[in-house]
């Protein structure tokens, strides 16, 4: 059996492309673990119109998506997990073709995605993404519903972080990949987009600049000793904390941010000062004056 496990707030009306997504599958052989992270729509209604004993229902109080993820965990009974979003969906073969992949051995596996926005219109398809020096220049992807394990290495990594604010995937994957390779582990690819992740203008952790910032900062003092060994990573994060922080009009931890990123790339910092200036360039000013 394959676990999906998926975390929903207060999305009544996107939960049934979900859910008919992972119906439709050719691969029969699933469990849906819906945890209802205290939603206050009719959540609880909409799923149990859904008559299949395959779907479970866990509501649970208010505690974020990434407690949620870890309660599904919990109460997954299959050796195989994988996380699906809640406004994302799937398509009919995606079970199947990572299935294929077990059969042959692998146990951990990844996939494609395309992206659509809030018109529904396909803007962009990735098959992999490389990952950069910190991975070994591993070209895969993370997010939910692209990365299927086994249960048990999760459970052995330590979950996903209940206290980070944001980038909960990569950070996971942080400590997966170092995992992967002492326990001699492949990634295995599915050179195909079986996910589709919608854009849209309801709450997302990536339209929150003050979740961006903390969990930036939380991973850059987590893993700081991973990042000081791979500058490109470093600075990648580095930048993304210190945009985060003008956003916010944090302009002494804006300041401090860039000076860090520019001692170590200072090539590549001036571009990226460039870019603030043109998009941010009235709250940009008080930085450097």
């Amino acid at each position: 059996m394959i676990s999906i496990i998926t975390p929903t707030y207060n999305r009544a009306h996107l939960l049934p492309r979900m859910v008919n997504s992972v119906l439709n599958q050719t691969f029969k052989d699933w469990e849906l673990i819906i945890v209802d992270d205290g939603s206050t729509d009719d959540t609880s209604q909409i799923v149990q119109n859904f008559k299949d004993s395959r779907i479970k229902y866990f509501p649970k109080e208010n505690s974020g998506a990434t407690a949620s993820r870890n309660l599904g965990v919990n109460k997954a009974q299959g050796d195989y997990i994988i996380f699906l979003d809640s406004d994302d969906e799937a398509k009919a073969n995606w079970l199947l073709e990572f299935h294929k992949k077990i059969e042959g051995g692998a146990n951990l596996i990844c996939c494609g995605m395309e992206i659509y926005n809030s018109d529904q219109k396909l803007i962009s398809t990735t098959l992999f993404k490389n990952m950069g020096s910190l991975f070994g220049g591993l070209n895969v992807n993370y997010l939910a519903g692209t990365l299927l394990m086994k249960k048990e290495y999760f459970l052995d990594i330590g979950r996903y972080d209940d206290n980070l604010k944001s980038g909960q995937h990569f950070e996971l994957f942080m400590r997966l990949y170092p995992y992967a390779v002492k326990n001699h582990i492949l990634i295995s690819l599915i050179n195909s987009p079986l996910v589709n992740i919608h854009i849209h203008s309801g709450d997302r952790i990536r339209h929150n600049n003050h979740l961006v910032y903390e969990g930036t900062i939380q991973a850059l003092k987590k893993h700081r000793k991973q990042f000081e060994n791979h500058p490109d990573i470093f600075f990648d994060y580095l930048s993304v904390a210190a945009v985060s922080a003008l956003k916010l009009n944090k302009t002494k931890e804006a300041k401090n941010l860039f000076s860090e990123a520019y001692r170590l790339r200072p090539f590549y910092y001036k571009a990226l000062l460039r870019l603030v200036l043109s998009k941010f360039n009235f709250i940009s000013k008080k930085i450097w004056n």
